[in-house]
């Protein structure tokens, strides 16, 4: 379909951030303190989101309610209730900071799936903060199979040589089931961090671990996001770039954020232009628009801006 500009009949999935402030500073954060971000940073209005759900009948697009951290906003057990009356299955990414106040809500929802952001339970020297990852281990516990939960954590300079401690805490802490994915994203080594911070990794090291990490007899599966080739992580954390530069996201999705701005679906920094606003178009005008036309076309004829070069929704073979 992108080598041919077509576009499904309507977005396959909608991006939706429903706030974006974070109560969390992962220093591997594109959003940190970046414009773009502070500028749309507000709490979605339930008006605005319910808008989102009842514009689709047959075809439903697939929610994934985001942020920021999304259990911040004040409404969010409404987030959940409306997805449920308009008969979504929408899935969440959290840090996990907020859970034990969502608990009961978030179990009895129709979320079909939650992705857990580790980093925000992680110490500056990589050990695990205990507290937390006990409260954590209560509701992986308490969830018993309702949900399908992956753990996400992303590689950092001062974390990497703490991977394998980390991934046998989890090992040891939960039981089987608790959850299906723990997701290990490398670091985005393409400004969205600060500059530098690639020479801290020795790629051969990593290597060695990810090794050991995938002959682990283990309670889930470990999966690696981008999951690029042992013989190429040196590329990766050294700023050569030797892999495929495409990308399909804009033919697939969009993101909302918390203004009703629309862009598209990658959410990440190169994804940043302003498409449409919801409080002015539908979802379908701006899905077929002008404006998201001109953005694929240009995608497609030329390679991706560099700061693509890192992000975990590229194509890299």
């Amino acid at each position: 379909m992108p080598r041919l500009d077509i576009l499904p009949f309507y977005p396959l999935f909608l991006l939706t951030h429903i706030t974006l402030s974070c109560d969390q500073k992962c220093s591997w954060c594109y959003q940190g303190d970046h414009e773009f971000y502070s500028l749309h940073n507000k709490n979605m209005e339930l008006g605005v989101f319910e808008k989102i759900l009842s514009g689709f009948k047959f075809f439903k697009p697939h929610i994934h309610i985001y942020g920021g951290e999304p259990l911040l906003h004040p409404d969010f057990p409404l987030f959940l209730e409306y997805s449920r009356l308009y008969g979504y299955k929408p899935t969440l990414t959290t840090n996990g900071s907020q859970l034990s106040k969502y608990s009961a809500a978030i179990i009895k929802s129709s979320l079909s799936q939650l992705n857990i952001s580790l980093n925000g339970l992680i110490g500056p020297n990589g050990s695990i903060l205990s507290r937390p990852a006990d409260e954590l281990a209560g509701f992986l516990n308490a969830n018993r199979g309702a949900k399908e939960i992956n753990l996400n954590y992303v590689i950092e300079p001062e974390s990497h040589n703490y991977l394998e401690d980390i991934v046998l805490h989890f090992n040891r802490s939960c039981q089987k089931g608790s959850f299906s994915y723990f997701a290990i994203q490398h670091f985005m080594t393409n400004g969205t961090c600060s500059t530098g911070q690639e020479k801290d990794f020795n790629a051969r090291k990593l290597s060695a671990i990810f090794s050991r990490l995938k002959k682990m007899s283990l309670k889930f599966r470990i999966i690696f996001l981008p999951n690029i080739k042992a013989a190429d992580l040196g590329s990766y954390y050294g700023f050569k770039d030797p892999f495929r530069n495409k990308c399909y996201v804009p033919w697939l999705g969009l993101s909302v954020y918390p203004d009703s701005t629309v862009t598209p679906g990658g959410g990440i920094l190169g994804c940043n232009f302003v498409l449409g606003n919801l409080n002015k178009s539908s979802v379908r005008q701006i899905w077929e628009g002008e404006g998201f036309y001109n953005f694929r076309r240009s995608l497609a004829r030329n390679s991706l801006p560099g700061i693509c070069n890192r992000c975990c929704h590229k194509l890299y073979y």
